[in-house]
């Protein structure tokens, strides 16, 4: 509900300073922040599905804590699941473009 919530206000800000500079329509306001609301929140979903599954998680040999970086302080570290190549940025990158191509074709 949070990620929702803040898509929407994420679109009411884009689509308020954009009736300042631009001037819109009600019909144009409101298909703006629907289709900003939603792939925002798509793209928090789709950051929450790929962080759980295939990003890289390993835990310290010694402590057993868990972490996403490669290394503790003072101690080797084990991959336990995902891929190593995807860290929290590629992550972030993947869920940002999947959600920019989504509103792409919304607004196409």
């Amino acid at each position: 509900f949070a990620s929702l919530v803040g898509a929407m206000f994420i679109g009411l800000v884009f689509v308020f300073a954009y009736q300042i500079v631009y001037g819109l329509t009600l019909e144009i306001f409101l298909s703006y922040l629907f289709i900003i609301t939603i792939c925002g929140f798509l793209g928090c979903l789709i950051d929450s599905l790929l962080g759980a599954s295939i990003q890289a998680k390993y835990r310290g040999i010694d402590s057993l804590q868990i972490t996403e970086k490669r290394w503790l302080p003072n101690e080797r570290v084990v991959l336990i699941s995902g891929l190593a190549m995807i860290t929290n940025d590629a992550v972030n990158f993947l869920s940002g473009l999947t959600a920019s191509l989504i509103s792409i074709i919304f607004f196409l």
